[in-house]
């Protein structure tokens, strides 16, 4: 409309109001307020989704974490974006009906912010509302572990149901089990303590795992209180060799407990030939410090 104005004071000022040139400037006139339409149409106004955290359901007596970082939401069918908790974001439904929402965790795979992905074992946080216009809808979007899934944990829950882990020979420590409630209450973890005269560890799964070579996701995850760096890793048993591979370096996390999804698809697949796998966790102190400690809790071994 300002150029309107603009364009009617200009024509008068100099006279062109003339009803010779009237032809033209009608033409003029239906072609800026066409073009308004085009640059400036009618827009839909949004609704707003505000969601600080999301909740998981383990459904295990056990007390453990999670690190859903981000939220990756669809909106009937059409992709919203992925959002880093806390997030507010707009959203735009149907015009009349109900809109379809589905929102998808998101993780930081192997711990690194730019390698983010939907975490493929939970189940999506989906359901259908009628969105008002400009208003905002607080969410705490609830997942939980799919069905049909292959999951080994260790809790650390006590002597009575023994452990999963033991010690390799290239261990001067081990495992020492205690209670700690920062993760829980009467939660209990499994302590290593690593000194100068004991600066080795590492410990293996009892079981084993046969794990599917057919690109299908296969994860560990566990919570973790450090102050050196440790690393997980494959004991990859071929029929005459077995391969130690270690999948990813952790860092030190010494103020509270943190979760990480490790991803060890690719690597179990560049493997197929393998007929087994163990999965490892192992440390050795460096020079640097006198003693450390690795607090670890809710390993869990996780594939379809």
């Amino acid at each position: 409309m300002k150029n309107l104005t603009f364009l009617f004071k200009t024509i008068k000022e100099r006279g062109f109001l003339h009803l010779k040139y009237l032809p033209i400037i009608i033409s003029i006139f239906i072609f800026i307020l066409s073009s308004c339409n085009i640059i400036d149409p009618d827009e839909e106004i949004p609704a707003y989704f505000k969601i600080d955290s999301v909740f998981v359901d383990y459904d295990t007596q056990y007390p453990q974490l999670h690190n859903i970082s981000d939220v990756w939401v669809t909106v009937n069918g059409d992709r919203v974006g992925t959002f880093e908790l806390p997030a507010l974001f707009p959203v735009i439904g149907k015009n009349t009906g109900k809109t379809n929402v589905v929102i998808m965790p998101g993780i930081k795979v192997n711990g690194i912010s730019t390698t983010r992905d939907i975490y493929p074992f939970f189940d999506y946080y989906e359901f259908d509302t009628l969105l008002t216009p400009l208003h905002t809808y607080v969410l705490r979007p609830h997942f939980k572990y799919k069905d049909g899934l292959n999951i080994w944990t260790e809790h650390f829950a006590g002597l009575a149901q023994g452990y999963k882990f033991e010690k390799t020979t290239q261990s001067d420590t081990n495992i020492i089990v205690q209670e700690d409630s920062l993760i829980g209450p009467d939660n209990y973890v499994g302590n290593i303590y690593l000194t100068t005269e004991r600066p080795k560890f590492q410990c293996v799964t009892l079981d084993d795992f046969y794990f599917p070579t057919n690109g299908s996701k296969i994860y560990a995850e566990l919570d973790y209180m450090n102050t050196q760096e440790f690393e997980v890793g494959l004991f990859v048993y071929k029929t005459s060799q077995l391969i130690e591979a270690p999948l990813e370096i952790i860092n030190p996390h010494p103020n509270g407990y943190n979760r990480i999804y490790v991803d060890l698809t690719k690597y179990v697949n560049d493997n197929a030939n393998a007929f087994k796998f163990k999965f490892y966790i192992g440390a050795e102190k460096p020079d640097t410090i006198s003693n450390s400690k690795i607090s670890i809790d809710n390993v869990t071994i996780i594939y379809y």
